[in-house]
């Protein structure tokens, strides 16, 4: 079982780390400002979803595994990065939402969202080296049990989900309170940008 001081020390670890700028935050920051928070907040779901898998993969010896898995996270890595490319192009070629736009999400673009969430958690270097190196350093993994376990999933949870939910929310209100007709296209294509950076970003990277 996983003590209480431990857990803290790991709730805290782990929102300090979603809450740092990376390629997930840009991702939920784009998608909450172009198409509502329901999307900033698929895409913090498959973050999660891919935070739950490494916990999961580190009980399993996620050090070994992944070495052993280094071709498919390659591949992972380049078809999210080039799947974020062709995001960005879409928002360069969609005609500009008008000002104060009435977002309706789609199960299916939702889906889409919650799946480039967890693709680009599965090929975030970061990610693999936390789960690899530093998680076991927080949780003692040789003698976690079922109980403990769901404590550490319940934390992670809350801490990157919250986390990611409270940007997706931030940008979607900071999108509806500035957004006007006049400048939707140059953020359209801003946002379409920085998902073609991040994809190339991905790309050159793997």
């Amino acid at each position: 079982m996983i003590s209480m001081v431990d857990a803290l020390t790991l709730w805290v670890v782990m929102m300090a780390l979603a809450a740092t700028p990376s390629t997930s935050v840009a991702l939920v920051l784009t998608r909450s400002a172009a198409s509502g928070v329901a999307a900033g907040a698929a895409v913090a779901v498959g973050i999660v979803l891919g935070d739950l898998l490494f916990v999961c993969l580190a009980l399993l010896g996620m050090s070994a595994l992944a070495e052993s898995l280094s071709g498919a996270f390659y591949w992972v890595r380049l078809a999210c990065g080039s799947y974020l490319i062709y995001l960005g192009w879409r928002c360069w070629r969609a005609a500009p939402q008008s000002a104060n736009p009435r977002v309706t999400a789609t199960p299916g673009g939702l889906w889409r969202d919650t799946l480039t969430g967890l693709l680009i958690t599965l090929a975030d270097v970061k990610a693999i080296v936390f789960y690899a190196s530093l998680f076991p350093a927080f949780v003692d993994l040789s003698r976690m049990t079922l109980q403990g376990l769901s404590v550490v999933m319940v934390i992670t949870i809350v801490a990157v989900g919250g986390t990611k939910l409270a940007y997706a929310y931030g940008a979607h209100r900071i999108a509806q309170a500035t957004l006007t007709q006049r400048f939707a296209s140059p953020a359209q294509r801003i946002g379409g940008t920085l998902l073609g950076a991040i994809g190339l970003y991905l790309v050159i990277g793997a």
